[in-house]
């Protein structure tokens, strides 16, 4: 039982200041002297009575209170709850849209990459064509040019031959 409670020092207390005040000690220990309470006469049912109503009412009062108060928190908590998972499923939603571009963007860039290869690669094929023309020029005007030589060293030996042989008829007539 209660030692801080007048109930046990003074059993003919049964107000309802009293039992407030009694209730708010410990519940737990008011719960077990409640169970062992028992009326020393008849003339006890009453006041008895009293005190267990008053007593009822304000557990189930406060018990009501509480479980209320707490149902309001936890349906703020899921309020909360909601409106943060809303939010996050807003921010996935924009970072797999951030995402998808990011994607596109990749793609992109690698199509680039393989086009901007390619155009590499055809500019290094035109540029050894080129190079293998200008070569090809160059040989064949190499090759005119030495023609052109053969011919003219040709001619000038013909023309020297000629000359050679009217000496030589000169030089034989003499």
């Amino acid at each position: 039982p209660p030692a801080s409670t007048s109930f046990f020092t003074k059993p003919d207390l049964y107000s309802v200041q009293e039992f407030k005040a009694f209730i708010k000690v410990d519940i737990h220990e008011f719960s077990d002297w409640i169970s062992r309470l028992v009326p020393r006469s008849v003339h006890d049912f009453k006041p008895l009575i009293v005190l267990l109503k008053a007593a009822l009412r304000s557990v189930s009062q406060k018990d009501l209170h509480f479980f209320l108060k707490k149902v309001k928190i936890l349906e703020g908590g899921l309020k909360e709850e909601q409106r943060r998972s809303a939010e996050l499923e807003l921010q996935l939603q924009e970072k797999q849209m951030e995402l998808k571009e990011l994607q596109e963007l990749m793609e992109a860039q690698r199509t680039t990459e393989y086009a901007a290869k390619g155009v590499k690669a055809l500019t290094n094929l035109r540029a050894k064509k080129s190079d293998e023309k200008m070569l090809m020029l160059n040989q064949e005007e190499a090759k005119k040019g030495l023609q052109h030589s053969l011919r003219h060293a040709l001619t000038q030996l013909t023309s020297a031959q000629t000359e050679l042989e009217q000496l030589r008829g000169d030089l034989k007539s003499k």
